[in-house]
């Protein structure tokens, strides 16, 4: 009987342990979902001719479960990189 107990606890223990750290993943994802698109856009800028600007975006993890959703809203793409800085001195 007590060995029965002790493997329900455990069970239930690691159960609570994963489900933490599954809530802690998503926690650390919606405060960082800014930060890491721009760090995606940066980097997709570096292999572009042009530049690609995003106003923001949004994360939606369970409409297509088991990926990740990224919706980026206001989304442009300058042919040359010069029309970027014509942009930004107005």
């Amino acid at each position: 009987m007590k060995r029965g107990k002790k493997i329900i606890r455990l069970l239930l223990i690691s159960a609570g342990i994963f489900l933490l750290v599954i809530a802690i993943a998503g926690c650390i994802l919606y405060s960082q979902q800014e930060r890491l698109t721009q760090m995606a856009v940066r980097e997709l800028n570096k292999q572009l001719p042009g530049e690609l600007v995003i106003a923001s975006s949004s994360i939606s993890p369970f409409s297509n479960f088991p990926y990740i959703s990224i919706a980026l809203h206001d989304v442009r793409f300058f042919r040359d990189k010069k029309w970027m800085g014509l942009l930004c001195t107005r």
